[in-house]
């Protein structure tokens, strides 16, 4: 990255990797119906139009591997790029909401 050595310090956002693998399932199958990336609250989950919970178990048994791969290789590397005492980790889950993400 052009300017990458001329930036000392960093802030890693870091969300729960079971949060993020629901949530790009549905942004994904968000995309694929053509609606609205938040289609769905919490409470009407795979109602109303949504993947079947046979979607997301195909899906998942599919992509889990790989994903989480990617996800280590992600924290890996900010942990690599930055000193402890140069980078800010923050949990996505914690700013969302103080009782746990939801």
């Amino acid at each position: 990255v052009q300017f990458d050595s001329e930036v000392n310090k960093g802030i890693v956002l870091i969300r729960n990797p079971m949060h993020a693998l629901t949530s790009l399932f549905d942004e994904l199958y968000a995309r694929k119906k053509h609606l609205p990336i938040k289609f769905q609250n919490a409470e009407r989950r795979y109602k109303d139009g949504g993947p079947s919970i046979q979607d997301w178990i195909s899906w998942r048994d599919r992509v889990f591997d790989g994903q989480l791969l990617q996800y280590g290789e992600f924290v890996r590397y900010w942990m690599k790029r930055y000193r402890d005492e140069e980078r800010i980790i923050i949990s996505y889950e914690d700013l969302m909401d103080d009782r746990g993400g939801k």
